[in-house]
């Protein structure tokens, strides 16, 4: 049986829907045209070259969601994605509410929603998490004090104030390029620091190698993020004081705790990328989602041309 050869379009809707198909979750045109590797796609293309597919069985549509699932899953999977849009849809003005009081802790110049969240859907266990942007130089402090925060007064839930990654102002741009990283990128959700917002989308304009058709999100209505006078008073005492030092002091206490705690169970490599600590970075992902999801890709890029008798030229 010879491959099947499919344009480049045609592959790119593929892979954006194997990608999606690792949550279990079905995608709509537009949402296929914004996560197309192909240069220049628009919806009508999507639009038009979708029933090519179905036609070969390659995808399965369900109201107005596609998919590599046939029937009852993707009718499920569809069910369940609804389910998840609307959760999302409720607790968004919270979210919203939870990161102005974020911009509020001292040094933090910028607060964006990331997870699933920012993809406008949220499991009913699912928890909002957040994305900051620190003063430089205050990276550390700036964690400890929201960790601190969630301990004391959140009994350390992670449900509605879960913050695992940090950067500052001097460092934007994310230095893991790869399509997990480009797709967590251009989906997440700015809620704080309208200034700060367009120049993070324009240092990580190489998202562009992964999505070209991606674009910013909204951002012109946010908050400045210029602070209210007890946060500017709290910045003007630390940094006339120690906040240096403690930056430090927290910077390595943390990373004491988190070798101590995770380090045996996780291969240096693997350690480094999922607890990733500069001056100027901080990331939390003990479960190493974006190592298992690389390599659950590849592995359904495998599957799915040995399947359908084709090739997607492509390896993540």
């Amino acid at each position: 049986m010879q491959p099947i050869t499919l344009s480049p379009l045609h592959q790119a809707i593929i892979k954006a829907l194997l990608y999606a198909d690792i949550f279990n979750h079905p995608l709509t045109a537009n949402e296929i045209a914004e996560f197309s590797s192909h240069p220049q796609t628009n919806i009508q293309q999507v639009e038009a070259a979708l029933p090519h597919l179905l036609a070969k069985g390659l995808i399965f549509a369900c109201k107005n969601f596609y998919g590599l699932k046939a029937y009852p899953d993707i009718e499920k999977m569809v069910a369940d994605r609804l389910i998840g849009n609307q959760r999302a849809e409720k607790i968004l003005p919270l979210a919203f509410r939870i990161s102005k009081f974020i911009g509020s802790f001292p040094f933090v110049r910028g607060v964006l929603l990331s997870g699933s969240l920012s993809k406008n859907r949220l499991a009913a266990d699912g928890d909002i998490d957040y994305f900051i942007i620190a003063q430089p130089n205050r990276l550390w402090l700036t964690r400890t004090l929201l960790v601190g925060f969630k301990k004391l007064f959140l009994f350390n839930s992670h449900k509605y104030f879960c913050v695992n990654y940090f950067i500052d102002t001097n460092h934007l741009q994310i230095e893991e390029q790869n399509l997990f990283s480009a797709t967590e990128l251009i989906t997440l959700l700015p809620t704080y620091g309208q200034l700060l917002y367009p120049k993070f989308w324009q240092a990580n304009n190489w998202v562009k190698q992964y999505y070209p058709n991606s674009a910013p999100r909204p951002y012109t209505h946010l908050p400045i993020g210029k602070g209210n006078w007890l946060k500017n008073g709290m910045e003007w005492v630390l940094n006339k004081t120690i906040a240096s030092r403690i930056d430090k002091w927290c910077m390595q206490k943390t990373i004491k705790h988190w070798v101590k705690n995770y380090s045996a169970q996780i291969e240096a490599d693997d350690f480094k990328i999922a607890f990733k600590s500069t001056p100027y970075t901080s990331k939390h992902h003990p479960n190493q989602f974006q190592k298992k999801v690389l390599e659950k890709l590849n592995e359904k890029i495998a599957n799915y041309e040995v399947v359908h008798q084709l090739s997607l030229n492509s390896t993540i």
